[in-house]
């Protein structure tokens, strides 16, 4: 259970994990219940005591301070690049590849060859599991599944030109659903 700074609620993108509670409600799926509550250890230890407030930890640019003693970077290619796309296929030196986008995995590559040789018929992440490695109940039963619990796809961000790439670059949209079949 983590808990929302209030002051930065109405920012989509805050860090939701910034606040966490020391306790956990045990929820059984077939009674919809919770049948108790497990108060965690928030030390070294394994004692428990409550959470303190702590500054947040943000990483959107919106909710913080940047250094300005940092000096521009200009990436170019005065010849333009080396890749070119057409539609879904984006071929780069002897490389050419299939692009696609989903809810669950986000980036899906196609049909990968080298020098016209294929190499893969599809890559993408695969589900992955995350144990915390903390022995202390219920620590030892946490873990997350990244893709499975909120999808890649659903929780890319936008990327901005200037911002997050520099260069001779190519942006493609990525299309999923949202709860009600729309596009997003």
């Amino acid at each position: 259970m983590y808990l929302r700074d209030p002051k930065n609620g109405s920012e989509a993108d805050s860090n939701h994990y910034t606040f966490p509670l020391s306790f956990s409600p045990v929820f059984d799926t077939v009674t919809m219940k919770v049948t108790r509550i497990e108060h965690l250890p928030t030390g070294a230890g394994f004692e428990t005591k409550p959470t303190k407030p702590m500054r947040p930890i943000e990483y959107i640019p919106e909710l913080n301070n940047f250094r300005t003693d940092i000096k521009e970077l200009i990436v170019t290619q005065p010849n333009g690049a080396s890749f070119k796309t057409q539609g879904d296929v984006i071929r780069w030196q002897k490389w050419e590849m299939r692009l696609t986008f989903n809810y669950r995995e986000g980036m899906v590559l196609h049909e990968i060859s080298y020098d016209k040789r294929p190499l893969f018929n599809r890559v993408s992440l695969s589900d992955m599991s995350v144990p915390y490695a903390d022995p202390r109940p219920p620590f030892h039963k946490k873990q997350a599944f990244d893709l499975g619990d909120t999808g890649a796809g659903l929780m890319a961000n936008d990327l901005k030109l200037g911002c997050d790439c520099l260069g001779a670059i190519a942006y493609k949209d990525g299309v999923i659903s949202d709860d009600q079949g729309r596009p997003v």
